[in-house]
């Protein structure tokens, strides 16, 4: 067993959508919200997020070829300067919505989004003791569709979709005691 200078937990914010919450896709729309908590500790160690990735799932979606959609996740609020990781879905190719992740190359590393690359995560650090919150948006309609059929996005983390760092340890963990988190699904009803 490993012991860690501090530990950090995982929930979905109280204010994560779910549910009919929408009656319509839209650019930027709010797909889930977490907070990261890093605990207390003697040290006073930081925890420094390097990278979050997520498990999606849907339910009667799908992106058309023609089609760019991005996916965002942003600390504290939905702001340009609080932008911290984007990936892309390219109008060339077709993708299930499963098919994206926020992969950390380096600190602050950024990769071209033209081409369904992802931009690397950037670090986000949080003092011991204190929370951040972290906002995903989607461009949904561009995978929710003007038909009859009801449909739904999920969002959730798996166990090992958190890489962080406790200031001492100087490579990436990702033990973390409250992943995974069951996904949260927004349902669109039948137009």
């Amino acid at each position: 067993m490993t012991a860690y200078a501090t530990k950090i937990s995982v929930a979905f914010a109280s204010d994560t959508p779910s549910g009919s919450v929408y009656s319509t896709g839209g650019d930027d729309q709010i797909i889930g919200k977490f907070v990261v908590t890093n605990s207390a500790n003697a040290g006073n160690y930081s925890a420094t997020i390097k990278s979050l990735n997520f498990t999606m799932s849907q339910s009667g979606t799908s992106k058309a070829i023609a089609t760019v959609a991005q996916m965002k996740v942003y600390k504290s609020s939905v702001l340009a300067a609080n932008l911290v990781a984007n990936t892309i879905f390219a109008a060339d190719d077709d993708h299930d919505i499963s098919d994206t992740g926020f992969v950390a190359t380096g600190t602050n590393a950024v990769t071209d989004t033209e081409s369904n690359a992802a931009m690397g995560f950037e670090d986000v650090e949080i003092e011991a003791g204190q929370s951040q919150t972290f906002i995903v948006t989607l461009d949904t309609d561009d995978f929710i569709a003007a038909d009859t059929a009801a449909e739904s996005i999920s969002i959730g983390m798996a166990s090992d979709d958190i890489l962080w760092r406790d200031g001492v340890i100087q490579s990436n963990i990702n033990a973390v005691n409250t992943l995974p988190l069951s996904s949260k699904s927004i349902n669109y009803p039948a137009s």
